[in-house]
């Protein structure tokens, strides 16, 4: 026990003790690594219990795929008729025969950006709409907030135009100025197009860190609209408005510098783990096609696609828990 501490004592008996500089910033950095991994315990073990959410979540994006992929296999059905790129293609090495096809087929390159274009569009509604439902059904137990799984459907649908209108004010303030700093970026890297005239690992080298510190910063907003979705959510019935929440959830989190440090560890951890995901399953997918094994090469990639599923769950779970802790932040604040 620390007799310096002891409320009893007069203050001339309080031992004099030299201060350790940076003793107690290194308990502060401990207990919050502690904290870190709790949150990311308990936000993965809730992703991985709720088997109906990802599966479903599964089945929706397989079924977005094959649509939003139809204009591309038209494109690539005509341009691929008696041509050795289909033997390549179909042994794994799609890259280089994609790359072939765009340069030289106009009709593959519109369908490439239809499809991708359309992919994109549809998946941002999809994961808009539902974000309130999987977020409350992701909550803790026990919470206010919380709903069961089969209610998310309902929940998501009433939470529609509030959800629409914050994502919206984000994506004007926040996602395409982002998007905007990393196509400028990219551009001075790339004036002259010497890393366009160079080897693969010259282009790598020269844009993978834009697209590393984007793709980053694009999780972290991302985190960050979820809690100030959160807390729209819990104001709904007072008709708060958006934007002053979103501001106030911004202004929040960069003032709490623990806060802050756990939004940027859980958007690193999310960004490493999806492009090992996405990575792990084109190589090994790509080594099955090869051997012509295309059955075993669809399995791994929707394994992959079931674990892209729990690990977007597990993100909107570390919200949950980003959201209570700023609340309780606030509340010692006030207090």
């Amino acid at each position: 026990m620390d007799t310096a501490l002891d409320p009893s004592l007069p203050p001339t008996e309080a031992p004099d003790r030299p201060s350790s500089p940076g003793v107690g910033s290194r308990r502060d950095m401990s207990s919050s690594e502690a904290s870190l991994g709790r949150w990311v315990s308990e936000a993965f073990r809730r992703a991985v219990r709720m088997p109906r959410l990802w599966l479903s979540l599964w089945m929706l994006n397989l079924g977005l795929s094959v649509v939003c992929g139809l204009p591309l296999l038209i494109a690539l059905a005509t341009q691929l008729l008696d041509r050795p790129l289909a033997d390549a293609m179909a042994r794994g090495q799609a890259d280089a025969a994609l790359l072939d096809l765009l340069l030289n087929g106009s009709g593959v390159a519109a369908g490439v950006l239809f499809g991708l274009v359309g992919a994109l569009l549809v998946h941002w509604l999809a994961s808009v709409a539902l974000s309130a439902g999987l977020l409350r059904a992701l909550l803790p137990p026990g919470h206010r907030l919380r709903i069961p799984t089969d209610a998310v459907l309902h929940h998501a649908a009433a939470a529609l135009r509030p959800s629409f209108r914050l994502e919206v004010l984000a994506l004007l303030g926040l996602r395409l100025p982002l998007l905007v700093l990393c196509v400028l970026a990219a551009a001075l890297v790339g004036r002259g197009q010497r890393p366009l005239a160079g080897s693969v690992m010259l282009l790598v080298g020269s844009y993978a860190p834009i697209v590393g510190v984007g793709l980053w910063l694009w999780s972290a907003l991302s985190l960050a609209i979820q809690v100030a979705r959160l807390q729209l959510l819990s104001q709904s019935a007072a008709g708060a408005s958006a934007y002053r929440i979103l501001r106030a959830t911004l202004r929040s989190l960069w003032a709490a510098p623990g806060l802050l440090r756990r939004v940027a560890a859980l958007s690193l951890l999310s960004v490493v783990a999806y492009a090992v995901l996405i990575v792990g399953a084109r190589l090994g997918a790509a080594a099955l096609d090869y051997r012509l094994f295309v059955g075993l090469a669809f399995g791994l990639r929707q394994l992959a696609a079931m674990a892209r599923s729990v690990l977007a769950l597990f993100q909107l779970a570390t919200a949950g828990e980003l959201w209570q802790s700023q609340a309780d932040s606030e509340a010692q604040t006030r207090l």
